[in-house]
């Protein structure tokens, strides 16, 4: 698994279609016209929040009328998804392993606790369970639980 062959895979896997395309575009459109109207409350710069808004409604005039051309922009922005997830994933699990795992398993090591070995008995020969004979029909199969 490398990067670009799982960039690549995800690529090939996009939804290209008209609705799919349209979806993206109205999906983009309505964060921008979000984002922007925060910025327009809350920003000093208020100018910064037309901009955003003008793309915003050149996104959903595009979505609206013709979403063929907002594949270049939708392959674009999902390369740059996978690129961060595939990046993002490494490092939450690295994060995971190494704050969380490790230390309950050097905790219970300095306390004497062992879970793999705690049910083995040394002088036991066989841990082999052995089942009584019953008839297998194919009934039997049918409900297992």
């Amino acid at each position: 698994m490398s990067l670009i062959s799982d960039v690549r895979s995800g690529l090939a896997r996009l939804d290209h279609s008209r609705r799919g395309l349209k979806k993206f575009g109205l999906t983009m459109a309505i964060m921008l016209g979000l984002l922007a109207t925060l910025l327009f409350i809350f920003s000093s710069r208020p100018q910064r929040a037309w901009w955003l808004a003008g793309i915003a409604v050149l996104l959903l005039g595009l979505a609206l009328s013709y979403p063929s051309s907002l594949n270049p922009l939708h392959r674009l922005w999902m390369g740059l998804a996978l690129v961060l997830g595939y990046f993002m994933s490494r490092i939450l699990l690295t994060i995971l392993f190494y704050f969380i795992i490790t230390p309950i398993g050097l905790i219970m090591r300095l306390a004497g606790k062992d879970i793999l070995n705690e049910r083995i008995e040394p002088d036991r020969q066989s841990y082999w369970i052995v089942r009584p004979k019953t008839e297998t029909s194919p009934d039997r199969y049918e409900k297992l639980f």
